[in-house]
């Protein structure tokens, strides 16, 4: 037999929906390094570019292999750059993470999010209108970003790698 539950005639039930709300953050709202909410940067699509490239310079710099550049400004509004780049070991890839976040710092633009630290896979780290990708070679080919966002127009930078000579994969000695 089914019965059935009445609340009492002057208890309103708990609205514990508006409760949980109150405590809980909005996704969209900037991070730093869990410290509390920072300020939405207004969307500038030229200076999110800067910022990519300036990204794609830094993943050049700690000799990461493959760096793409991919304008997704066309595709979603969501966010406008995307940084993709493989990393050959997790110390790499978690020191790229760690300068990205102060190089993005010093250039005004907070990090919203970040997942995959402890996992050494993939590192992403969002600062809105420009993501940053660092996967490992295995999680880069079976998550084929590049293929996912193929509607994305791909964005020539200058490798300091290509620049001096050296084959990709092949950065020569470190410089000092």
């Amino acid at each position: 037999m089914i019965s059935e539950v009445q609340d009492g005639p002057d208890e309103p039930e708990a609205d514990l929906t508006s409760a949980v709300a109150a405590e809980e953050t909005d996704p969209s709202t900037p991070v730093e390094d869990g410290q509390g909410a920072a300020e939405v940067p207004a969307r500038d699509t030229e200076d999110a570019r800067g910022r990519a490239l300036r990204l794609a310079e830094l993943c050049d710099e700690y000799r990461t292999e493959r760096t793409v550049v991919l304008d997704l400004s066309a595709v979603t509004p969501v966010f406008d750059y995307f940084v993709i780049t493989t990393g050959t070991n997790p110390r790499q890839m978690s020191a790229l993470a760690d300068e990205a976040d102060k190089t993005m710092k010093a250039a005004g633009s907070p990090k919203f999010g970040t997942e995959g630290h402890a996992g050494r896979q993939w590192i992403l780290h969002d600062y809105g209108d420009v993501v940053l990708h660092i996967l490992s070679e295995q999680a880069r080919s079976t998550y084929d970003l590049e293929g996912l966002w193929a509607d994305a127009t791909p964005v020539e930078f200058a490798s300091a790698a290509a620049a001096d000579g050296h084959a990709e994969g092949d950065a020569g000695p470190a410089e000092a």
